[in-house]
Formats: C-alpha cells, structure tokens, sequence
C-alpha cells in the first residue's frame, strides 16, 4: 500500500489538518484520501507495468501489512481463481489475553462471519462481501469493474468500505464468487490470521467506518 493516510487513519476527514500538502499525482485533493483512492491508484500503475512488459496479470490478491499470511495461501488462491473471478479465503483473528473484551471480540464476530455465515453463501452461489485481506480478483474482472467506472478507477472512492462491496460488484456483473475453505494436511485451516485494534478508540473508530460504509452508505448506494 502507498504510504498515504486514509480517512480511517489519524488526520483523515475528523482527525486532524495533513502534515504535508499533496504532490503531484496524489489522490488527496481537498482533503484526506479514503483506501480507495489509493487502490485506483495502485491500480494504474498495474496498468502500466502491464503495458510495458506486454504481459496481463493472472490475479491481484489483498492483504494488510499486519496480516499473518498462510504459506499456502497463493497456491490456494491461484489454483481457485482459474474458475472463478473472486476468492475470499477465512479470516482468523487471534485472541488477545490482554484484551478480552475488546480486542477478542473480532474472534466470535468472524467465527460467525466466516464460519458459518459465508460457507451458506458460497453454498447457495450468492455473491460475497469481500473482507478486503485473503482474497483475490482475476485480473478480467478488476478490468470489468474499471470499464464500468469509466475505464481507469476499479474501486469506488464514494464508498467508506469498497473492499466490502468488491464481491458483491463482481457478482453483480455476472462474476463467479467462492468461500474457500482448506486445510492442511496437519488440519490447520488455511486462513488469514491477524491481531486487531485492541484499544476501544481504536475499534470505535474502525467499526464507525464499517458501519458507516456497509450500513449506511451500501444502503443508500
């Protein structure tokens, strides 16, 4: 990810003046940048890689710095995306001892989520809300949803959780969406494992933007 703040991060919309003004290509104009913003730009910057090596990307896979990655995450993912346009893989949020009730509580939100939730989904062929880490997109329907934005932008910069509504836009186009859920041969699941916000203004502040832009704003959009 580009080293730009978003309006979930300190000095975003709310939290504060910028510390430096944009430069020259910078998503941020007029104020902070959402994730968003930063994807599109990422995004044509794949395109022009890919226009100068003359090769098109298979896949483009999403994860945070902070994740944990399964080592056999990218097989898994590669092998399901050559019948599919996305692949959301389980997320796994470590427990914390030191914060029970609030850094923990991400453990039985995603059990439910991710355990149940989502293998109904993927069972019934309905479409799936990305959690925008361990997934992946084929790289003809992240052109898809370019060209339905105008050719250049993939993601939806209105949208406080456009990784959110990824594979719900897919399947809206007609794309094939998939849970996967895998182990090893020790058992383990292969799944995407991370410690999240264990202090409260930090998870008030997150699940403020979740709620905003899933509730609010899917609604409206």
């Amino acid at each position: 990810m580009l080293p730009q703040r978003s309006r979930n991060d300190p000095g975003g919309d709310g939290g504060g003046p910028r510390r430096s003004p944009p430069q020259a290509g910078d998503p941020r104009q007029g104020g902070a940048s959402t994730k968003a913003d930063c994807l599109n730009r990422l995004y044509g910057a794949l395109c022009a890689d890919e226009a100068r090596c003359g090769k098109m990307t298979r896949m483009v896979v999403f994860h945070d710095a902070e994740d944990m990655v399964d080592p056999a995450a990218l097989r898994l993912l590669d092998r399901a995306v050559a019948t599919s346009d996305f692949v959301q893989l389980p997320v796994l949020p470590l427990p914390q001892p030191n914060s029970r009730w609030i850094g923990s509580h991400y453990c039985e939100e995603f059990a439910e989520a991710h355990g149940k939730g989502l293998v109904v989904r993927d069972a019934l062929g309905a479409a799936l809300p990305a959690a925008g880490v361990g997934c992946a997109v084929s790289r003809t329907a992240l052109a898809r949803l370019a060209a339905a934005r105008g050719g250049t932008n993939p993601f939806e910069t209105e949208s406080l959780t456009e990784d959110y509504e990824l594979g719900l836009r897919i399947a809206d186009q007609g794309g094939r969406c998939r849970f996967v859920r895998a182990r090893h041969t020790n058992g383990e699941l292969v799944a995407t494992r991370a410690y999240f916000p264990a202090w409260l203004d930090h998870v008030v502040r997150q699940k403020t933007r979740w709620i905003h832009g899933i509730a609010f704003q899917g609604w409206d959009r």
